[in-house]
This record gives structure tokens, sequence and C-alpha cells, in this order.
């Protein structure tokens, strides 16, 4: 006979470990998207950064060509007004304005070079900082994805473990009915054994009372038998 045996539910045995999981990937999909939205931004405000300072290399560059303009159409006006008086000096006049205008074309071209090499500086300052953000994205990257994986490996060993509990506790629960069944039929074989001895003290108590009743019969017997006989010596005396 089959004993059902009701198993006690466990703490581990209400734990969804799907929502658990569910809960831990979208805590770290969230911390992913804000560490994105950060990145993105701190990307956008760089562009931001260099479109603006590529604007102003470039104005700095407008305002000394039109300063360099303005300087070579005054001193070309100087020496035209120089000119005028006199042949004598036309020549001096030219040469100092070949001069100038060299000394405005060397002074532009040194002011062309400092604005780019700042430009270039600029550039490269955004290029290192660019390059630190996205070693630093790739670091928090990798720091997510580790911590997602020690997440899914720590539910992993959860789900294992659950179903091990459960193994146990089904073959313990098993074990116990057979248990219980065992000594319930060691029961039955008690109370068997205990009515098989019941009745052979019964029986046993029976053929004594018969026994004794037979004595007793025998000694009954017995006194009449000797009651009742004559020896031959008395007989042989009478006769």
């Amino acid at each position: 006979m089959q004993v059902a045996v009701r198993a006690h539910r466990s703490a581990l045995s209400v734990l969804d470990y799907r929502t658990l999981y569910e809960e831990m990937r979208q805590a770290l999909d969230e911390e992913q998207q804000r560490s994105q939205q950060a990145e993105s931004a701190a990307s956008d405000e760089k562009t931001r950064a260099a479109v603006a300072e590529d604007k102003l290399s470039k104005a700095l560059l407008r305002v000394q060509h039109l300063e360099f303009e303005l300087e070579a159409a005054q001193t070309a006006t100087r020496h035209s007004t120089a000119s005028t008086g006199g042949e004598g000096d036309a020549g001096d006049d030219v040469e100092r304005m070949k001069l100038e205008l060299q000394h405005l074309v060397a002074r532009h071209a040194q002011d062309v070079a400092q604005v780019k090499c700042a430009c270039d500086q600029q550039i490269e300052t955004y290029r290192r900082l660019a390059q630190e953000a996205s070693q630093e994205w790739h670091e928090v990257e990798g720091e997510l994805a580790g911590e997602k994986t020690q997440v899914l490996h720590t539910l992993q060993e959860l789900k294992e473990f659950k179903l091990r509990y459960f193994q146990l506790e089904e073959d313990t629960t098993e074990r116990i009915a057979e248990l219980v069944q065992e000594e319930r039929d060691r029961e039955r074989e008690r109370d068997a054994a205990v009515s098989r001895v019941a009745a052979l003290e019964k029986e046993l108590k029976t053929i004594h009372a018969k026994m004794m009743e037979g004595e007793s019969q025998r000694e009954k017997l017995q006194d009449q038998i000797d009651t009742e006989f004559v020896s031959k010596e008395a007989v042989r005396r009478t006769c």
C-alpha cells in the first residue's frame, strides 16, 4: 500500500529565477543605455566645440587676410601718392613698396602658420580626449559585460541548485514514504505475531487443562483400582 506524504514547500520553490534574471538584465541594460547617452552627449559637445573652433579659426584667418589686403592697399596708395611728386624718386618708391609687400606677405604667412599650429594643437587635443573617452567607454562596456556574465553565471548556478534541491526533496519524500510504509508493514507483522502468540498461549492453556483433567481422572482410576484390587496372597489365604 502506498503512503502519501506531503512535501513541505520551501522558500526556494517560490523563487522565480527567470524574473530575477529579467530584472538584472533590465538594470544592466538601463545602465548601459545611460552610459551610451552620456558618451553620445560628450561626443556631441566635442563636435560642437570643434565646429566652433573651426569657425573661429576661419574667422581669424579671414580677419588676417583682410588686414593683409588693407595694409597692402594702404601701402600701394601711399606709394602711388608719393610717386606723383617726381620721377627721380619713383624707382626708390617701387623698391620700398616691394619690400613692404614682401614684409606683409611674410608676416601674413607667419600669422597663418601660427593659427594653423594652434588649430592643429586643438584638433590633437580633441582627438586625444575622444580616444580617452572611447577607451573609458570600452572599459565601462567591458565591466558591464563582465557583470552581466557574472549575473548570468550566478543565476545558472541558482537554477542548478534549485533543481538539485527539488530532486533531493523529491527523493527524501519518496524515502520517507517508503520508511513509513515499511514501519506500517512491520507493525502489521508484529500485530499478527502477537495474535499468533496469544492463540498459541490459549491453545497451550487448553492442552494444559486437558492434561490436568487427564491426570485427575488417572488418579481417580488409580484410587479405584487400589480400592477394588485384591492381591493374590490374600486370595490364597482365603482359600
